[in-house]
């Protein structure tokens, strides 16, 4: 049906019957259909898909179609999950997998392609100004679905079709800034697929290219606040509550601000006061015995986030000394509330999360880390009416630990005080084998050298020497302790 008139009588009949003069399934059809159009000699006959062309007989089939293949690969409100949709399910698998899976057994994902590319030349749309329910808007849709189940990811990145580059020609394409609503979803949607497609990649430095702008930082706040309250958003750029998942854009979320850039960006921002409230605000659900849209893995999602953007609300009051790291405020306090009543309240509702049944390792972690820097981020006091479009986010006036109240998993106290040396020094470890140095290594890095400084700082050069001779310069220098992991030390020699 997304075939012209003319494309059709070139095409030829398609059989409906088996040799034997038995029907033909429909996944039989289809996949003899998408077979023949695949063929390079029916490609050259038929020519580019044209999904504007008026010449098509069956436009609004073709339209039906692409909106059922959006509700079927809908992932449910537990997607995307290590475990559902990761490709091991069986006879339980998901049924947004099952439906995924036969689109690309049939062969689908060029022509999924193919309509979001339509009219570009393969460079991705002028504006993806694309209308609700409209081909582009299901296919689009569908590939964001397709995306988030694990099982489905490596599929869409191959040499052959590599549905990220699709992606990230409808992100990138103009500037955004005359965009209508609708075309700042359909960018967000591409984001968060293009998002889930890259955390599948095994390197490190898989979100480096996805670098978000501070229109689609505000559009991922009220996406994320809508879906905590369950709620649609009307007019144009609307979705139904049921379009997103909380837990989906939680982990888009998190990918995103695995890039530090992107941190920055959203830290210095009107966003991120908002989008810290909100993600501490959905960690602490779990706290509160969870729901149907924030379960274990959503509140890592949350927790990891949060604990990430600590490190660009750094307080310089606190701190004695002004950093690049102090970007914007952590959270907001409520209206009159002490610095300290605010860290209580916080560290209050962070305890009740590590503690809470099911919590992971990470979010444990992450809570942990979050209450030892509690008391050096900046809080601004908002108006008590602040949240008040923003029902899922964490109410600094009533909060409190949650239904794990009495129980804790952080530590009392708070952290050590950073210096001014963590930000600024030209120093650079890599630990091999392990994210932490072993207590034989960190010992040794306590030792002075004869110059009476510490290895490693700013004012020695040396590991393990018996003099300060070398030469002002850059030296790169490997130090070995016992049997434990190598460190590599490179800095700007300075001493005398």
């Amino acid at each position: 049906s997304s075939l012209t008139s003319d494309q059709l009588e070139k095409l030829g009949p398609i059989p409906l019957e088996d040799g034997d003069g038995s029907a033909r399934r429909p996944a039989d059809l289809l996949a003899s259909l998408t077979s023949m159009l695949s063929d390079d000699a029916s490609a050259d006959l038929l020519g580019p898909l044209d999904v504007a062309c008026p010449d098509r007989p069956f436009p609004e089939t073709a339209r039906w179609c692409m909106s059922a293949l959006k509700n079927l690969t809908r992932p449910g409100a537990l997607a995307p999950s290590r475990q559902v949709g990761d490709g091991k399910g069986g006879d339980k698998a998901d049924a947004a997998e099952i439906a995924s899976k036969a689109i690309l057994d049939a062969g689908m994902l060029p022509l999924l392609a193919g309509i979001l590319l339509h009219g570009t030349g393969g460079d991705g749309p002028a504006a993806p100004d694309w209308g609700p329910n409209t081909l582009q808007d299901s296919a689009l849709y569908t590939l964001l679905h397709m995306s988030s189940l694990p099982g489905v990811r490596p599929a869409l990145v191959t040499e052959r079709m590599d549905c990220a580059v699709v992606l990230s020609g409808i992100c990138g394409a103009g500037d955004g800034a005359g965009d209508t609503g609708q075309a700042r979803l359909q960018r967000l949607k591409a984001r968060m697929a293009l998002c889930y497609l890259l955390d599948s990649l095994d390197t490190d430095d898989r979100h480096s290219s996805n670098l978000i702008t501070d229109r689609e930082a505000g559009a991922l706040a009220d996406l994320l606040s809508d879906t905590l309250a369950g709620r649609a958003r009307d007019g144009p750029g609307g979705y139904s509550a049921a379009a997103f998942g909380a837990k989906g854009v939680l982990y888009a979320v998190r990918c995103l601000l695995a890039e530090a850039r992107n941190r920055a960006l959203v830290a210095s921002s009107a966003h991120g006061i908002r989008l810290n409230a909100l993600l501490a605000g959905a960690a602490s659900r779990l706290a509160d015995g969870g729901d149907d849209g924030v379960d274990a893995e959503a509140a890592e999602h949350a927790a990891v986030s949060l604990y990430r953007m600590t490190a660009h609300s750094l307080d310089e009051a606190a701190l004695g000394f002004d950093t690049a790291m102090c970007a914007g405020p952590f959270l907001p306090a409520a209206p009159g509330a002490g610095r300290a009543d605010t860290v209580a309240a916080v560290a209050g509702a962070l305890s009740g999360l590590a503690a809470a049944d099911g919590a992971t390792a990470a979010t444990v972690q992450a809570a942990h880390q979050i209450v030892l820097r509690l008391d050096y981020l900046k809080y601004e006091e908002r108006p008590a009416d602040f949240l008040a479009g923003d029902p899922g986010g964490l109410d600094l006036g009533r909060v409190g630990g949650g239904a794990n109240s009495g129980k804790t998993a952080v530590p009392p106290g708070k952290g050590a005080k950073p210096t001014f040396h963590i930000f600024d020094r030209d120093v650079t470890r890599s630990i091999q084998g392990s994210i932490m140095p072993n207590l034989i290594l960190a010992l040794s890095l306590q030792q002075r050298s004869p110059c009476g400084a510490r290895p490693g700082s700013l004012t020695c050069s040396t590991w393990q020497t018996t003099s300060c001779t070398k030469p002002r310069g850059r030296t790169s220098t490997p130090a070995t302790f016992g049997s434990g992991p190598t460190a590599t030390v490179t800095q700007s020699t300075a001493c005398t």
